[in-house]
């Protein structure tokens, strides 16, 4: 607790009544938690520009702004989170809310998820500090990125020790700096402050439960932060990827990107939370052409989108009103890396989508494949919406057990559940992420989520018999994706269900071969039947550009980024070691540091005139951009001088780094990602190279320049070898899988 002048009573948080400054508006809740030395005004503009549509709730929290500020609580996340809690209550959300935590709001938000994870339908964390063990830290950059996690903790703690050691830092912030800390930390009592938020940096943030909240967590989660976070290091983040693979990691590109987004891009901070928000599809194509007949909607099967439909829209377009959606997590549509793909997930999409298209009037639901299966979740879930469905091969089973567990396992869907394992494994694997990236896993994720949570994860006989709306299911000979023994015998027990079996194959009837899905969607029609022929050409143009399923091609796009990547390695290691004239090496370096300096003004320069339309202190950044460019250009042109200054960077970065490996490898245990040994030779040779770099620069340079082509020859061949080992692990599971079944 924090220490007073007299002994007082311990104070029960949930007995606290926190002041809700904004509770406002009407649909699903939205509680925003702000930062230290803040209260809940940072929200405001970041609530206009959500708008309507949600219910915003935003309190100061304990010790802030205008809630209660008691001196016998220690404030840790517990304190908070229980004081937010019996807000909650006290409001009446008795309905499943997002939860956004903005630093340290983020570790009291992460916390709440932990304690009250049936409260949350999602958690959104900005810029929320956090604390890696050793363990948990990836093995490239360990040293350095572990000093400065142990540097903020010390931080934390002399801050917060600052008032009881009387030290120069608490005299001027209470003496001749008292006028600018009130107004900094939104205060006009800058002693009883400094204890609260002492006691918040040191058992709050400083004792983060972070890391280990975060695997308990099962609700989607994302956490997004500034490229330029120097308190939230960008650099970590993707180590907590292996605590829950599943969370969504946002670099937030700009000059304002920093811990400050909040006030500086509350803008950009309400786009990224309406990022994951289920709204409407896209919709690729739709024929308004007049029609009293309902409607009809298509919908892709995993392995196509909406843009393959097109020719089928444009045939069933000459005599019907015709939509082509692409489904959630495919084509144009919401992207996300923390949706689960459920299959109530992708209902939801297309009930807010046919409601924005089409108001109150029902439509015809066609879909193969995955878009089967979400064609009759909404007719069972909304059956007013829907006047029929046609299921073309619905991939409906008893259990997964059932979908994987006898001889309708071909080939094709052996290798799709292969991929799938490998890409879990690059979801759990920071550096294979990493080369992936971000726009690969954002890609491939909604296809391996939708395999898993609305094809193996839904209980195929239930979803038929809640089928009240007429249904046919169509399951063409040739199918090898499907059940229909099932279905047919579904069909036998419910009236609303018609089974038909044509001659054919289920290699995407929709996509492929227009003329056979009109025959089902529309018997009879000639007109329809007529325009299916003729677009025969242009889907056969379409199917000769056609590679495998997006889950496969995505796997073996990993397996060739990191064949490449490696290879890139190998030579530039090559090259190091062939590289004897030491003339040549500085010259090449002066040029790149030169660049570098350069490149970076012009960045500066080109983000300040963003800011200038925006009114954002645009004129600093512009005389940052200016004053780079000028030294770019004096490093061009002094180029004796440039290779000196160049010199001591590259010696003060391998001091730094070195340093940084002795004095971590000397405080951590066999928790240590890597080897203590191997840390100490690190470390060595990292301070020996700057040394001689300094020193002895004929001896540094050369063994600087060895030193690196050992590194990227010994990444590179890991890098091929991880793609080789993926490989063969990826083909001895299509074989298990292929004979098994």
């Amino acid at each position: 607790m924090i220490e007073t002048a007299a002994t007082q009573p311990a104070t029960a948080p949930r007995d606290l009544e926190l002041s809700v400054r904004y509770d406002e508006g009407d649909g699903p809740p939205i509680v925003y938690l702000h930062g230290i030395n803040s209260d809940a005004s940072d929200w405001r503009v970041v609530i206009d520009t959500i708008g309507p549509g949600y219910r915003h709730i935003a309190p100061d929290l304990l010790g802030f702004g205008e809630s209660p500020k008691p001196l016998d609580l220690e404030y840790t996340a517990d304190d908070h989170t229980q004081a937010v809690d019996a807000m909650i209550e006290r409001l009446g959300i008795d309905e499943p809310f997002l939860l956004v935590g903005y630093s340290l709001g983020g570790d009291i938000a992460i916390r709440y998820a932990a304690t009250y994870p049936e409260k949350l339908r999602r958690l959104f964390l900005l810029s929320a500090p956090f604390y890696l063990p050793p363990e948990v830290f990836a093995a490239q950059g360990f040293g350095t990125q572990y000093l400065q996690l142990l540097f903020f903790k010390w931080a934390w703690r002399f801050v917060a020790g600052a008032k009881a050691k009387d030290d120069l830092v608490y005299q001027l912030a209470s003496g001749r700096l008292q006028d600018a800390m009130k107004q900094f930390l939104r205060t006009d009592d800058v002693p009883t402050h400094w204890d609260i938020m002492s006691a918040n940096l040191v058992n709050c943030i400083g004792k983060a439960t972070f890391v280990d909240d975060l695997p308990k967590l099962d609700m989607p989660v994302t956490f997004a932060l500034g490229i330029r976070d120097v308190i939230v290091h960008p650099d970590q983040t993707p180590a907590l990827k292996a605590l829950m693979p599943d969370m969504e990691i946002r670099r937030i590109v700009g000059l304002n990107a920093d811990h400050f987004m909040l006030v500086s891009l509350p803008e950009k901070v309400a786009e990224e939370i309406l990022r994951d928000e289920i709204g409407s599809l896209n919709v690729v194509a739709h024929e308004r052409r007049a029609s009293a007949e309902p409607p009809i909607v298509l919908l892709h099967s995993l392995a196509t989108t909406g843009a393959d439909l097109k020719p089928l829209a444009s045939s069933l377009g000459t005599s019907h009103e015709v939509a082509v959606l692409d489904l959630l997590g495919f084509g144009g549509s919401l992207q996300s890396q923390t949706l689960r793909y459920t299959l109530e997930d992708h209902a939801v999409a297309i009930r807010n989508t046919l409601t924005k298209l089409f108001g109150q009037r029902p439509v015809r639901l066609v879909g193969e494949g995955l878009g089967a299966n979400v064609a009759l979740a909404v007719a069972a879930k909304w059956p007013t919406m829907v006047e029929s469905v046609v299921a073309y091969s619905p991939p409906l089973f008893a259990s997964e057990r059932d979908a994987l567990g006898d001889a309708r396992t071909s080939a094709e869907l052996a290798e799709v559940l292969a991929a799938r394992e490998q890409l879990r494994e690059v979801a759990r694997n920071p550096e294979a992420q990493a080369i992936a990236g971000d726009k690969m896993l954002q890609r491939i994720l909604p296809a391996v989520r939708s395999l898993d949570n609305a094809i193996l994860a839904v209980d195929g006989p239930d979803l038929l018999a809640r089928q009240k709306r007429p249904v046919r299911l169509v399951v063409p000979t040739g199918d090898q994706r499907s059940n229909p023994e099932m279905l047919h015998a579904a069909s036998q027990g419910n009236d609303a269900l018609t089974f038909v079996r044509p001659q054919g194959t289920s290699d995407d009837v929709l996509a492929h071969d227009p003329l056979a899905a009109a025959a089902e969607i529309v018997p009879g029609d000639s007109a329809v039947a007529a325009a299916a022929h003729a677009v025969r050409r242009q889907v056969k143009r379409r199917e000769s550009r056609r590679g495998k399923t997006p889950i496969v091609d995505a796997a073996r796009s990993v397996d060739n980024q990191l064949v490449i990547r490696g290879l890139l390695e190998i030579a530039a290691g090559l090259a190091l070691l062939l590289m004897r004239n030491q003339l040549a090496n500085r010259e090449l370096l002066t040029l790149a540091f030169a660049a570098w300096v350069t490149w970076e003004g012009v960045f500066t320069i080109v983000g300040s005139f963003g800011l200038r339309r925006e009114k954002k202190g645009w004129i600093v950044y512009f005389l940052l951009g200016a004053l780079a460019l000028a030294v770019g250009a004096f490093l061009l042109t002094n180029r004796d001088l440039t290779t000196e200054i160049v010199g001591w960077v590259i010696a003060l970065r391998a001091l730094y780094v070195g340093a940084a490996n002795i004095a971590v490898a000397r405080r951590v245990g066999e928790e240590a990602p890597k080897p203590k040994w191997l840390l100490y030779l690190q470390g060595i040779l990292g301070v020996t190279i700057g040394l001689a770099i300094v020193f002895v620069p004929q001896l540094g340079g050369p063994l600087l320049r060895v030193t690196l082509a050992v590194y990227f020859l010994a990444s590179g061949v890991l890098l091929v070898g991880q793609a080789a080992v993926a490989k063969r692990r990826t083909a001895r599971e299509i074989r298990r899988l292929s004979f098994e079944r």
